[in-house]
């Protein structure tokens, strides 16, 4: 039985396998699990279809550590680990024959029972080396099964898991990593979704008319080296949210969000400087979104799988609680609810100038003209969280059973480094900063030509901020790498296997041995010793 939810223009239901009570899955009941990535300075939580499972990777980071990041699981985001796709249908016909103008579907019902094909895996290429401590062998668990071969070009660990959606499309996802150092603050997911309604029982063989694919990224947590933690400085997120890729001229396509100034507080807090620790910028990155690649049309040999450049289609801004969802409490707004919003209805009250025709995306709150970043819309909230970029993919046409359509993204973070974070902190706090050499704008550097700096801002304030506006050239280059990377097979150089470590007490003194190689026939020993 399924349940409608009525609109004042069409029927838009939800379905789940509750409300589904006849249909037969592979494996019926199945609960999710997560696993970790943890192979460079992007971690992630990633579950077994990107169901929403709660959890966070950020746990386990050293107190200390900086510039590393963790997405979670949280709300149901959406990155580069929890990889939940909404799918939007319409004219989804069901098995006794009835047509709803829209279907939305996700890869588990309303009790969390994923609709699993195979089981989810984790893969690494290196095993973890033999380490000690006085010599004593330190038993650490496997991230994953050792198995080169199962590795994606040159990564160094791959989460595998292959569920269904209830509308009849099979998804088969990887997720995988690298350490290399220029390619470690990034995690790839690839997704092949198939039309298998001529396989599944209780589902109407058809060839979908139109599907749309839905999904959104949460800020991810970050290490900022808290320890010591500083003081009246909070971890706190607003966000300069920008989509590179909307335009004629733009090469690459890629959601960034840098951080903005707080709009409730006076002053000028963007990079968010930790006054107490001679202002140590603590939000000194962007994480990023971005899209390699994305089918044009549905295929049935990989030969023909052409990318789609006007992917994503739809991209805007919006915080969840105030987009509502299909059968929420604003179900009869037309523009608040989660069909609509992923159709346009958002991103085309607030157009982007200049935008590639045919397409839907929402003007940048950093080329506003506004110094609040949530002034523009009102479904941003200027509070400091929960302001997610979505996107929405398609339509996919005519996609008949068999066929398949490949969607291709990474996630993940670029960043001043510590060094340069806290030399700026420095010269700002004495009144010495200079902004950067070689800008391409001097008066708002990297950031847009209309950007608004905050009410009230000094040039001392306007300098820091010109820093942090750098940040936006190393997301470019980042990008620029990770699609280099793709588009040779993912043959990032790679990286060495992990050194065995051990450590010794020797009284007044620490001495740390590792081999070079992680061949022992040829390893060269290392021997490094700190007195006290």
């Amino acid at each position: 039985m399924r349940v409608p939810f009525l609109h004042k223009k069409y029927k838009v239901i939800i379905i789940s396998s509750l409300l589904l009570s006849g249909l037969i899955f592979s494996v019926v009941g199945e609960q999710s699990e997560t696993k970790n990535i943890k192979t460079g300075r992007c971690w992630a939580v990633v579950s077994t279809a990107g169901d929403g499972v709660q959890g966070s990777a950020a746990s386990g980071w050293f107190p200390a550590e900086f510039n590393v990041i963790s997405f979670g699981e949280n709300d149901r985001s959406q990155n580069g680990g929890a990889s939940e796709i909404g799918i939007i249908h319409k004219n989804y016909m069901d098995t006794a024959g009835e047509t709803y103008e829209y279907v939305m579907a996700g890869p588990s019902d309303q009790l969390g029972n994923i609709l699993l094909v195979e089981p989810f895996e984790s893969y690494v290429r290196y095993g973890l080396p033999d380490n000690s401590v006085n010599n004593q062998a330190i038993e650490t668990p496997e991230r994953g099964q050792v198995a080169p071969d199962k590795m994606i070009g040159t990564c160094e660990h791959v989460l595998t898991s292959v569920f269904d959606y209830e509308t009849g499309i099979r998804a088969e996802r990887k997720v995988f990593a690298w350490s290399q150092p220029f390619h470690d603050n990034y995690i790839v997911t690839e997704f092949i979704f198939t039309n298998i309604t001529d396989q599944m029982e209780g589902v109407a063989e058809q060839t979908f008319e139109d599907v749309w694919f839905s999904q959104a990224q949460e800020d991810p947590d970050l290490a900022w080296g808290q320890n010591p933690e500083p003081e009246n400085v909070g971890d706190d997120s607003p966000g300069w949210i920008h989509y590179y890729g909307g335009r004629p001229d733009d090469s690459l396509r890629v959601y960034y969000r840098l951080h903005a100034d707080d709009p409730t507080s006076g002053g000028d807090n963007m990079g968010n400087p930790a006054f107490d620790q001679e202002g140590r910028l603590m939000r000194p990155g962007a994480s990023f979104w971005t899209f390699l690649h994305v089918s044009k049309e549905p295929y049935s040999d990989p030969a023909q799988d052409e990318n789609d450049p006007l992917q994503p289609i739809t991209t805007y801004v919006a915080k969840s609680g105030l987009i509502g969802g299909a059968g929420g409490d604003n179900i009869f707004d037309p523009n608040m609810n989660t069909v609509n919003a992923a159709l346009g209805k958002i991103a085309d009250q607030n157009p982007m100038p200049g935008a590639l025709s045919g397409t839907h995306h929402e003007i940048n709150n950093d080329e506003t003209g506004l110094a609040d970043f949530g002034a523009f819309s009102q479904y941003v909230s200027s509070g400091q969280g929960g302001n997610r970029p979505r996107i929405r993919i398609g339509p996919i046409k005519d996609w008949e059973p068999g066929e398949s359509v490949r969607y291709v993204y990474a996630a993940g973070h670029a960043s001043l480094d510590l060094a340069r974070v806290k030399e700026i902190g420095k010269k700002f706090i004495r009144g010495e900063l200079d902004p950067p050499p070689n800008l391409p704008n001097p008066t708002t550097g990297f950031l847009p030509e209309n950007f608004k700096f905050p009410e009230g801002a000094s040039q001392a304030d306007i300098n820091k901020d010109l820093w942090l506006s750098t940040v936006v050239d190393s997301v470019h280059k980042t990008i620029s790498r990770i699609k280099h990377n793709y588009e040779h097979d993912w043959q990032a150089p790679m990286a060495p296997p992990p050194p065995s470590l051990s450590v010794k007490g020797l009284g007044g003194a620490a001495q740390l041995e590792w081999e070079r190689s992680g061949s022992r026939r040829d390893a060269e020993l290392c021997r490094l010793s700190h007195y006290a």
